[in-house]
């Protein structure tokens, strides 16, 4: 059996999948590791939303190229091979096998056969099946051989060595990269998500889900269940977890590859979801994240119509979910706000008064080109009722500047809009065309510099904003989760209104060697930066 680490690139969605492929190894046998040095294979899950993601995600593999040269094995996964999976099965040659979104159960007959071929690739990759074809039809070996080593994606990582050795600028082996990622189409955005670690010990675990095994990694095996998603074993610390409670998008926003590479919207029964969250709780999880590409769309293909209050009901009833503190909203759809949902967050003490709502426009001629379902009229009426049943609520949204056909009168809109509104947490991306999607069709395409500049001037605006926002924190006291120890007596942690890797952070002072990593705690904070703050605890 070998050991295997795994990184992951991408949004906590591709964390979701890294866990569920870590299950299926650790429940076939396979050890799973934290760093590369320690794995016989290492495993990139990829990211394919946009060039900068792409670019993370090929320079990630890159950077494990050369482990090779001490027998480690490397395998690439994720949206990147799902959405180019041709392409790279001939230009990336780094990879000894390459799987897609929908192939992870294939992993532990990938790993088991390039352990016994000594390297070759199992029949899961494009590259063996077209060798196979190749030798069917007359061509050597060394022919079939050559042509993989034709791309220059195995000499790139060499010129890097030897440029570095050789004292050459960085920026040379960046346009190296950007003309490798140049190669594939470009796509929307997701910022990378690596596996979080406690600071002490932490040991993966793997748990039982409603579906299919979760096993702990204190000695209990997995319970085989008749059908269900794949086993799961936690990357992250026990106190916060992600929870996918659907997979796939089926709204076709005419900027978004998504729908082609994950499939369409299917959501996972609510019995065997909350059966997931009872584990998670039961290991110790304090913190649930509950994700979906469209989370507010949850249940319409099961139940003919939008559950997720009606889940969100039942999660909180259960006793065995009790433990559980904080439950977080990840990717909520504007329209599918409902008022049963504004009540469910309302009167549940324990969900979050915390909502992730994409909106990406708010110009009706834009919104409309974009397909979404949304108008300026709706989302506003949204933010007004979200706010008007819980005044304290932390919205947090992100925008796309430089859509095809949008004007300096359209951005004016949008800035006079953020301007007005003043979010919690936002974020912004200038526009990219992506090969596949209707948008990168359209006429009046906005050139690259517009679109960028229009995305710096509004994260400008965000940046005061969120500046006042914190400035008007100081001197109250916070519920904070503790995450992590900088230095002697100085913590890091999150308050409410925080979700991970994406939000805000509080620096806190606490007694030296306190044993607070995990729990949440009671934090006055004494000062605010742009994004984050400083604070003291006070228990």
């Amino acid at each position: 059996m070998s050991s295997v680490f795994i990184d992951t690139v991408g949004c906590p969605k591709n964390q979701d999948d890294s866990e569920r492929m870590a299950g299926l190894l650790a429940a076939a046998g396979h050890s799973i590791v934290f760093t590369h040095e320690e794995a016989d294979v290492i495993i990139v899950n990829t990211c394919g939303f946009i060039e900068a993601a792409k670019r993370e995600s090929l320079e990630t593999v890159f950077s494990y190229a050369p482990y090779k040269e001490d027998g480690k094995r490397l395998i690439v996964t994720g949206c990147l091979t799902q959405r180019y999976a041709a392409e790279l099965a001939s230009d990336l040659p780094e990879a000894d096998a390459l799987l897609g979104v929908n192939e992870y159960e294939k992993l532990p007959a990938v790993i088991a056969s390039l352990a016994e071929l000594g390297g070759v690739e199992p029949e899961t990759s494009l590259r063996v099946e077209r060798r196979r074809r190749e030798a069917e039809q007359g061509a050597s070996e060394s022919g079939a051989e050559a042509e993989l080593d034709e791309p220059e994606t195995s000499l790139r990582v060499e010129r890097r060595r030897r440029e570095a050795e050789q004292g050459a600028s960085e920026s040379e082996a960046e346009a190296e990269l950007c003309e490798a990622v140049a190669s594939l189409s470009a796509v929307p955005l997701r910022t990378r998500r690596k596996a979080r670690l406690a600071s002490e010990g932490l040991k993966p675990r793997l748990a039982s889900e409603g579906r299919k095994p979760r096993l702990a990694s204190e000695g209990r095996k997995p319970r085989l269940a008749s059908e269900g998603r794949k086993p799961r074993l936690a990357l992250s610390p026990r106190h916060s977890a992600y929870l996918k409670i659907a997979e796939g998008c089926s709204n076709h926003c005419a900027y978004c590859i998504i729908p082609s590479i994950r499939g369409p919207y299917r959501s996972f029964p609510i019995e065997q979801v909350i059966a997931e969250a009872e584990t998670l709780a039961a290991e110790g999880c304090k913190e649930l994240i509950l994700i979906a590409q469209d989370l507010t769309r949850y249940g319409q293909d099961l139940y003919g119509h939008h559950a997720l209050a009606e889940f969100l009901k039942k999660l909180c009833a259960s006793d065995a979910t009790k433990s559980i503190e904080w439950i977080r909203l990840l990717y909520c759809y504007e329209e599918c706000v409902t008022d049963e949902l504004i009540d469910v967050m309302a009167s549940e003490p324990k969900i979050l008064k915390y909502i992730d709502m994409p909106l990406q426009h708010i110009n009706d001629g834009i919104l409309s080109s974009m397909r979404r379902r949304s108008t300026s009229r709706s989302i506003k009426g949204a933010i007004a009722r979200l706010r008007a049943a819980m005044p304290d609520i932390v919205i947090r949204t992100t925008f796309i500047t430089g859509l095809p056909g949008e004007t300096e009168q359209m951005f004016e809109e949008l800035y006079a809009f953020i301007e007005g509104t003043r979010f919690d947490r936002l974020g912004v991306f200038a526009y990219s065309p992506e090969e596949g999607t209707d948008a990168a069709l359209m006429p009046d395409q906005v050139d690259a510099e517009t679109a960028e500049a229009r995305r710096d001037a509004l994260m400008q605006l965000q940046q005061s904003i969120s500046l006042e926002n914190n400035e008007r924190l100081i001197g109250s006291v916070q519920d904070v989760l503790a995450e992590g120890s900088v230095d002697e007596g100085v913590y890091t942690g999150r308050t409410r209104a925080d979700a991970p890797e994406i939000d805000d952070e509080i620096i806190f002072s606490a007694p030296a060697e306190s044993d607070i990593i995990g729990r949440i705690v009671k934090v006055r904070v004494t000062d605010a930066m742009d994004y984050d703050l400083i604070g003291e605890i006070i228990e």
